[in-house]
């Protein structure tokens, strides 16, 4: 299931981990589910998604990995050390350490949750702390100097960059955030990541809010980029004002980007087309969640 040089042309094909629905009103549909609005930012950038099943044997997800080129780790509500997320995150997250210190390029990108589960991976605790009120709220990009050395934005203009950073652009549906100090009094996280943005909470809370890894194509956002152009829950915080929008679909070309130089691949077309996102029923919900339609994994 793993092959032979990827073409440039190829679209490069995404896992993202199934979300279980906690929502009483969405259980009626199925037991997980991944929002649809992952899938739109994935697409519009060129890649392809397969959904990420919880609970399998380890071997099964060194079968899949070898066959995706880039995992996103979306948002959610689940335990960062007992739920099955968790489990998957985690070796998902190994697989890729362990390939990209080999010289097998592979990116992560983790969203909200996934960004704190990226964290929490690296540093080996739990560093959140709750901060209420940076649930469904709108902020700028509030760069740091370290954004100077960092690939993830090396390529935009410095007045697209000045946008960003002076009006509100990224959505924020979180209730815990990672302090900035703690971030930076932590060794294993401050020499792995470089941090790219922060922001700060109604009680004056600096925390982090955008990270890249140093050495390996590992990336983290605690924003929702994908709400942006394909969130529609009206009184959700989904800036979608031409900058906002911009800025999500730069993050997702560049995730993209990241895959493109991945060689893995599934045996055949036919072998990833079973695979695919679109093999899975999609629902529309209205205004039950951000994007207004799931996929129904199972």
């Amino acid at each position: 299931m793993s092959g032979s040089e990827v073409p440039h042309d190829r679209r490069p094909v995404i896992g993202v981990l199934e979300q279980v629905v906690n929502d009483d009103e969405l259980k009626q549909f199925g037991k997980t589910c991944i929002a649809a609005a992952y899938v739109k930012y994935l697409e519009a950038a060129g890649g392809r998604v397969i959904p990420i099943r919880h609970g399998l044997a380890e071997e099964d997800y060194h079968e899949i990995f070898n066959c995706i080129n880039g995992v996103l780790l979306p948002g959610g509500r689940f335990n960062l050390k007992t739920s099955e997320y968790a489990r998957t995150a985690s070796i998902l997250y190994h697989l890729a350490l362990q390939a990209n210190e080999a010289g097998d390029p592979f990116p992560l990108w983790g969203i909200c949750l996934g960004f704190q589960m990226l964290t929490h991976l690296t540093a080996g605790e739990n560093l959140l702390v709750k901060t209420a009120s940076t649930n469904n709220i709108s902020l700028p990009l509030t760069c740091t100097p370290g954004i100077k050395n960092g690939r993830t934005f090396e390529k935009c203009h410095s007045d697209e960059m000045e946008t960003w950073a002076e009006t509100p652009v990224t959505g924020h549906h979180h209730m815990y955030s990672i302090p900035l100090d703690a971030f930076q009094s932590n060794e294993k996280l401050s020499n792995f990541y470089r941090i790219l943005s922060t922001n700060r909470d109604h009680d004056g809370l600096d925390f982090v809010s955008t990270i890249e890894a140093v050495s390996v194509p590992f990336y983290g956002v605690q924003w929702h980029p994908e709400v942006n152009a394909f969130g529609y829950k009206r009184d959700l915080a989904a800036p979608s004002s031409p900058a906002a929008v911009r800025l999500a679909f730069h993050t997702a070309e560049f995730f993209i980007g990241q895959a493109r130089r991945s060689s893995h691949r599934f045996a055949s077309e036919d072998e990833e087309e079973e695979n695919s996102i679109h093999q899975y029923r999609l629902v529309h919900v209205g205004q039950k969640t951000h994007s207004g339609q799931i996929y129904i994994i199972s």
